[in-house]
């Protein structure tokens, strides 16, 4: 942890995302002792995994996904292979939750892939999917000396109560 970092502990209230400087960013939103504060993630790029036919080889398409322009002007944040339960995936990286969207529509036509894979979670969704998160429960983040969050992480300890409560139909699922 860099010497700058400092924690805060707080309840999760919401995760929205927005854009800055062609960049899609997460804000996190906790209520905390100082009352409801907003946190920027700027290193959780949107992704979607591909799977590639068996004759496909992987390593050297993972060399020219990252060297590639799509649609004139996207080119990828990064493009990981991945081994999971005896299979291989490519994770395409973007900076921005547009630049998936169209590059999702274009790849799947290529040759070389089989399948598309976690291409339509939503954003939001990912973060609190990949970091275990649930709303309203207490969580602690690691910020920089500019308030950004390093890492995420649960805990049960210093959780602010509520102060007013309320009903809603909608859930989380």
């Amino acid at each position: 942890m860099p010497k700058t970092a400092k924690t805060v502990q707080g309840m999760l209230i919401d995760v929205q995302m927005h854009e800055e400087n062609g960049k899609s960013i997460t804000d996190v939103f906790l209520r905390t002792e100082n009352g409801i504060e907003r946190f920027s993630d700027a290193q959780f790029p949107p992704y979607f995994y591909i799977t590639c036919v068996p004759a496909a080889r992987a390593t050297e398409i993972v060399k020219k996904l990252k060297e590639e322009t799509f649609s004139h002007t996207i080119r990828l944040h990064d493009a990981l292979l991945l081994k999971r339960m005896e299979k291989e995936f490519i994770q395409l990286q973007f900076n921005r939750i547009p630049d998936l969207l169209t590059v999702r529509e274009t790849i799947k036509n290529y040759p070389f892939v089989e399948e598309l894979h976690e291409y339509n979670i939503p954003y939001t969704k990912r973060y609190l999917i990949d970091h275990q998160l649930t709303p309203y429960m207490g969580i602690e983040l690691t910020l920089n000396e500019k308030n950004e969050i390093l890492t995420v992480k649960n805990t049960e300890e210093n959780i602010p109560a509520l102060r007013i409560g309320a009903f809603d139909l909608e859930a989380y699922a």
